[in-house]
This record gives C-alpha cells, sequence and structure tokens, in this order.
C-alpha cells in the first residue's frame, strides 16, 4: 500500500519548506490562515508524484482563472526555479522523487526529474516522462484517477458528479481491479479510431480512384477511337502517298517543260500576229503561202519609172524655150520653167513609187523570215508536244482520260491531280500524328486502367473487411462496456451503504439513507420528518456540501473495498470544515478519527478554522509557506474532545 513519508519544496508557489516535513501515519491535521500555503502543500506532493503540467490546471479547476496554469505559474513570483522533492513508500520499498522547474526567459520548463530507489539508492528513472511513467507503474493510478478518489476537495465536491460517464466508470473499473476491461476497452476504441482513420482514408482513395477510372475509361475511349481512326487513315495515306510519288515526277518533267512550250506560243502568236498584219497591209491572203508574197506583190506592183520618150519631150521642150526666150522674153522662161517643174515633178513621183515598192519588198522579206520562224517554233512546239505525250504515256491508264489537249491543258490538270492529292497526304498526316500523338502520350493511361480497376476491387475488398472489422469491435466494445457495466452495479449499493453510515455519523443521526442515481452519480438524500427521498438541492449550502463530502468519502471506500493490488492508502481532504458548524466539524473529526483511519493509513486534512486537538494526531501549523509548527497531540479524554 502507497503512503507519503515526506514532502520538501522551495520555490512552489508560495512554500518555503526548506527542511522535509514528515507525515506519519494516522490523521494529520495542517491548520493556517488563509494563504498560508495549506492546499499547495497537497498540490506539491501530487506534482512531485507525477509532473504533469495539466495536474496543478485540474486540481485548481474550480477557482476562476487557472484553467491556463503554466509550470511558469509554478514558481514563486521572486524565485528563479522551483524544488520537489517526495519521499513515499510501498510495502517494504521507499521511492523519493526529485524534479526542478526552472524559468527561463518568459516561460519555464522541468530541467530536472529523477525517481530514486532509498533502499538501494539507486535512480530508477530519468526524465520527466520516465518518471512519470514508473511512477505511475509503482503507485498503480494516474493523477486522474488519484484527483477522483484520494483527493476530496471542498471546492471540488462535486468532481465525480461531474466526471463524464466513461471516465467514472474507467476509475471504478481500475480500483475494482477491472483494469483488463479499461484496456481492452481502450484498446478496441483505439483500434476502432484508427480503423476508422483508415477508412475514412480508403473511402477517399476508393472516390478519388473511381474518378480516375471514369477519366481513364473516357480516355481509353478517345484512345481506341484514335486506334481505329489511325488504322483506317494508313493504308489511305499509304496508297494516296504511292500515287502522289507516281505522279508528281511526272508533273515534275512537265513543269520542266512548260516555261519554254509557253515562251514558244507566245513568240508564235506574236509572230503570227505580225504577219496578219503585213497581209492585211499587203492585202494578201493568208491563204497564200509566204513564200509566194514576193511573187505576187510583183505581179500586181509596177514599179514607177520616166520613160525615154517622157525625158525627150521636157528636154526638147526646155531646149525650145531658151531661144524663145530672146524673141518672146518672159513667156519663154516661163515654159522653161514649167519644163523643169514637170520634170521634177515626175521625178519626185518616180522615187517615191520607187521607195513603196521597195517598203512592200522589206515587208516581204520580213514575212518570210517570220515563217521561217513560225515554221522553227511550230516544229519546237511539236517537238515539245510529243515530249509531254510521251511523259503522260508514263501515268496510269486510269489519269490518262482526264488529261487530253495540249501540254498546258495536261499541265493544268495533271497540277490539280497533285495539288488535290498533296492536299489529301498533308491532310491524313496532320490526322495521323495527332492519331500517333494522342496514343503516344495515353498509352500509359490506358495501360494503368487494368491497375486502377484492380487498386478499386483492392479498396472496395479493404473497406468491406475494414468495415466489419470496425463492426466487430463496436460489438467488442459495447460486450466490454455491458459486462463491466454489470459487475459495478454492486459499486452503487456498496457506495450508498456507505454513505448512510457516514451521513448519520456527520449529522448526528439526522439523515441515514441516500440514494444514487446511477446515470449521473447524483444524490437523493431519505428525509426521515417527511418520509420520502428529496433531491439535495433543496438543502442549504453547507448540508449539501456535507453530502457530497459524504459521497465523496463512500466512492473512494467503496472503490479501496474491491480494488486489486497496489493502491494509495492516504486520504487528502482540502477545506472540507470550512461549510460546517462547530457541531458538525465536530462530527467530522470523530468520522475520520474513529472511522476513516480503518480503511486509510494516512489522513491530511487541511483546515483554516478553529477545532478543537484531536489525540494521536500530528498538527502542522503553516504561515506564509513555511512550516512553523509541527507536534504529536497525545491522548485527551473524549470529553475534552
Amino acid at each position: 500500500m502507497v503512503v507519503i513519508e515526506s514532502i520538501r519544496a522551495i520555490g512552489f508557489r508560495k512554500l518555503r519548506i526548506e527542511k522535509p516535513l514528515t507525515l506519519q501515519k494516522g490523521l494529520t491535521i495542517i491548520r493556517g490562515r488563509n494563504e498560508a500555503g495549506k492546499s499547495t502543500l497537497i498540490e506539491a506532493i501530487l506534482f512531485g508524484l507525477y509532473g504533469d503540467a495539466n495536474l496543478p490546471k485540474s486540481f485548481r479547476r474550480p477557482i476562476a482563472g487557472t484553467e491556463h496554469a503554466t509550470l511558469d505559474d509554478l514558481i514563486a513570483y521572486n524565485a528563479r526555479k522551483a524544488v520537489i522533492e517526495v519521499v513515499f513508500k510501498v510495502e517494504d520499498k521507499r521511492y523519493k522523487v526529485y524534479r526542478v522547474i526552472e524559468r527561463r526567459g518568459q516561460s519555464a520548463s522541468q530541467v530536472e526529474a529523477r525517481l530514486i530507489d532509498l533502499l538501494t539508492n539507486r535512480i530508477i528513472a530519468t526524465g520527466v516522462k520516465p518518471v512519470a511513467e514508473e511512477v505511475k507503474k509503482i503507485i498503480g493510478v494516474s493523477w486522474k484517477e488519484m484527483l477522483a478518489t484520494n483527493v476530496v476537495a471542498q471546492k471540488d465536491l462535486e468532481h465525480i458528479i461531474q466526471l463524464r460517464r466513461d471516465n467514472r466508470e474507467a476509475i471504478i473499473n481500475m480500483m475494482m481491479g477491472l483494469e483488463s476491461f479499461n484496456k481492452a476497452k481502450d484498446r478496441a476504441i483505439a483500434e476502432r479510431r484508427r480503423l476508422n482513420n483508415e477508412l475514412e482514408k480508403m473511402e477517399r482513395d476508393l472516390e478519388n480512384d473511381r474518378e480516375l477510372l471514369k477519366d481513364l475509361q473516357d480516355i481509353e475511349k478517345q484512345y481506341e477511337q484514335y486506334s481505329k481512326e489511325k488504322k483506317e487513315i494508313e493504308p489511305k495515306l499509304a496508297r494516296l502517298t504511292d500515287s502522289l510519288n507516281k505522279l508528281k515526277p511526272i508533273y515534275e518533267k512537265l513543269k520542266e517543260l512548260r516555261p519554254r512550250y509557253v515562251q514558244l506560243q507566245a513568240v508564235l502568236n506574236n509572230r503570227q500576229q505580225d504577219l496578219m498584219d503585213v497581209a492585211e497591209k499587203l492585202r494578201i491572203s493568208l491563204e497564200t503561202p509566204v513564200n509566194q508574197w514576193r511573187v505576187e506583190i510583183e505581179r500586181k506592183a509596177e514599179i514607177p519609172r520616166l520613160t525615154p520618150r517622157q525625158i525627150t519631150i521636157l528636154i526638147a521642150l526646155m531646149a525650145f524655150s531658151v531661144p524663145l526666150f530672146f524673141i518672146i522674153g518672159l513667156p519663154a522662161f516661163l515654159l522653161l520653167l514649167l519644163g523643169v517643174g514637170i520634170l521634177g515633178y515626175m521625178y519626185n513621183q518616180v522615187q517615191r513609187g520607187r521607195l513603196q515598192y521597195a517598203s512592200v519588198l522589206a515587208m516581204v522579206k520580213n514575212a518570210e523570215e517570220w515563217g521561217r520562224e513560225i515554221e522553227s517554233y511550230r516544229r519546237e512546239l511539236q517537238k515539245l508536244s510529243d515530249q509531254t505525250h510521251a511523259i503522260l504515256e508514263e501515268l496510269p491508264e486510269y489519269y490518262k482520260e482526264g488529261l487530253e489537249g495540249g501540254i498546258e491543258e495536261a499541265y493544268q490538270s495533271l497540277e490539280k491531280i497533285v495539288n488535290e492529292y498533296g492536299g489529301k497526304v498533308n491532310e491524313l498526316k496532320s490526322r495521323l500524328e495527332n492519331c500517333e500523338k494522342f496514343i503516344e502520350e495515353n498509352k500509359d493511361k490506358v495501360n494503368k486502367l487494368y491497375e486502377v480497376e484492380q487498386e478499386i476491387k483492392r479498396l472496395e475488398e479493404d473497406i468491406y473487411k475494414t468495415e466489419w472489422h470496425i463492426e466487430i469491435l463496436i460489438t467488442i466494445i459495447n460486450s466490454i462496456s455491458k459486462i463491466s457495466e454489470k459487475l459495478r452495479k454492486s459499486f452503487a449499493p456498496s457506495v450508498e451503504q456507505h454513505m448512510g453510515k457516514i451521513l448519520n455519523t456527520i449529522t448526528d443521526g439526522r439523515y441515514k439513507a441516500v440514494k444514487i442515481v446511477p446515470e449521473t452519480y447524483d444524490i437523493q438524500i431519505f428525509d426521515a420528518n417527511i418520509g420520502r427521498f428529496l433531491r439535495r438541492d433543496i438543502y442549504s449550502g453547507g448540508a449539501n456540501d456535507q453530502f457530497l463530502l459524504a459521497m465523496r468519502i463512500a466512492f473512494t471506500l467503496s472503490l479501496l473495498r474491491g480494488a486489486k493490488g497496489t493502491y494509495p492508502k492516504f486520504l487528502f481532504l482540502d477545506e472540507p470544515l470550512s461549510s460546517s458548524d462547530s457541531v458538525r466539524r465536530r462530527c467530522i473529526l470523530k468520522l475520520l478519527r474513529e472511522e476513516m483511519t480503518k480503511h486509510f493509513e494516512q489522513i491530511i486534512l487541511i483546515t483554516h478554522v478553529e477545532i478543537p486537538e484531536i489525540p494521536n494526531t500530528l498538527l502542522v501549523t503553516m504561515e506564509e509557506g513555511r512550516v512553523v509548527g509541527a507536534r504529536r497531540i497525545s491522548e485527551i479524554p473524549e470529553e475534552e474532545v
């Protein structure tokens, strides 16, 4: 069984206990004025044992403003560190817990924690967490369970009622030796929580995979369409490419011949037009061969000339006019001028005629030259035409039908076919490239489709199994709860029985019977004057405190009677007398001295009210966080008490 042997605390809140305060077995009364550090002593013992930063906050929970207590709050305002040293005994073994909290800047932390076996002087554990775990293992309860059972504070008498049902049941299970139920239930709950988390993750993964599968199936449909289109395009493209490859060389040959053909045709047309213009001027039919034009012109044309007779007459006239000049004078001179004029006119006309004839002959000569050129051009064009036909003979038969006509017509027809085939080939190549690009980009996705389907199948199976396991765990948890509930059914009557006896003692026989509400663990009091059970909230505040004090002590007694293994054999009572009158204070003290010491090896009572001295009691007086007195009260006659 666990008892506290001593406590030393320096700088813990306002405590200045430099020399260890020894706590003996039996009843210990720690008294002093308000703010003397009495309740802090209990807090120091509990923190020294467990070292949990949340413990002071829970211990002082009913006090306003302490819900945010920190380690820094545990160090005295004028101190840099706090030292706590607790010695406790379990059966024949003695242990010491040593802790140091140090303030650094605006925060504080535990800088040292040691658990020492005093029999062997061996350090069992060091560090905050390892020491706390070892202490819990040695004492057998956690600090939360201890606050619910072994610590009864006036300011927190409703703690058991205010506990959540599952926490209250866990404490009862632990004290009744049903830790395996707690552990099994905790493991089942933890496993269910883990499986629920896994289930949520798997359901999210399944939803994502289903969306992915839908996307992949859409891609697969497009993949199949593109693959089908690719298979259709490839033979078409091959045929068109083959035809184009056959047509292109022929087209290129025609393309090489065409400029010369166009040039010759243009020159030929120009020469033919020139020839037509000359024929029109010469008034020669185009049906007359050019080489006959000269003969035709010579046949039709008269070359102008002066005949000898004309010349003789004119000379005679002029010769005759000379002698006459001397005879008739001026008329003879005019006759001479007339003869000269006529001769000049006739000569001029002859020269003009000759020039016109020479011009006609020049045109004929040009026409003859053009005719030869035209024949040359025609021969060359015929040669080009023959070459064209020879080239076109290389075409497959089904292309020849639409290629009748000259080289220009054949070229344009073939150009149209080549361009048409080239456009189709480019279009098919573009479509084929798009198909191949899509197929290449999505090949891995399509291949992944099977993996995703298998993953969905696996997830569905895992979800089914997980849901099945969760259902089993829920059944296990409910079964454990029902079994432990049945085992705890005997606990409430025990609490009621103990509470009846305690109330009978505290109220000096005024109240003797109580009834506990199982769901809330609140209590109803049997009032003999009325003859029925009444709710506790109709009574005065002091009476309510006494009812709750009785319930807290009865709760702990009922647990201790069924407790298995190691458990604390001390009881801390923090200001249980403050709301009671002097008569009921004496009744409470009598209960503690005569009855509670049978169940607890140590009872530590904190009070600031004046009480009579109790025999066989250790009386500790505190002022300003220091122990100013500690003495053992000897036996006193009961009538004096």
